[in-house]
């Protein structure tokens, strides 16, 4: 996902998408991070026949969690340009996302030994992508996302910023 978002950023994808210079307030990220850890660590805790409704929470948890930590620490954040006024990187990211989840999804279908995926019944209306419901090809995007604030933290964490040049 990341490889295909440096495409993307050689594309100049978004190019005519121009920043609107702006600030994010304190309080915001605050809230972001309060709201991201129950959507992260709440959904597995629940019985099953819950927790399957929350899958939406996990998506997006992570994002909320880690990038108000990432900005705190200097690191690269989707969301600290966003809120910057500049929605490119998100944007970007979440685009290499569903690009990613295209292939994916492509590849999945003709492997032996793939992935076969189920959605609640309210929400698994049989469309599909190969294998994959097109409700959750807008998975994707996020993911792709919650990968990136997830690889940010985590190097900072692990090795600082002398191991790494992204």
């Amino acid at each position: 996902m990341f490889d295909t978002d440096d495409v993307l950023v050689g594309l100049v994808f978004l190019r005519t998408l121009r920043p609107n210079p702006r600030s994010s307030p304190p309080a915001l990220l605050a809230a972001s991070s309060v709201a991201g850890l129950p959507g992260a660590a709440i959904p597995p805790l629940l019985p099953v026949h819950i927790a399957r409704y929350t899958f939406g929470f996990v998506w997006v948890g992570f994002i909320f969690l880690l990038e108000p930590l990432n900005m705190l620490l200097g690191n690269d954040s989707p969301l600290g340009a966003w809120g910057r006024g500049d929605p490119r990187p998100a944007l970007r990211l979440m685009a290499a996302g569903l690009i990613a989840g295209f292939l994916w999804e492509f590849w999945n279908y003709w492997a032996t030994a793939g992935w076969r995926y189920m959605l609640p019944w309210p929400l698994d209306f049989g469309v599909r992508y190969f294998r994959m419901p097109v409700l959750g090809m807008l998975g994707f995007p996020p993911f792709a996302w919650e990968c990136w604030a997830m690889f940010q933290f985590l190097k900072r964490a692990l090795h600082g910023d002398l191991l790494w040049d992204r």
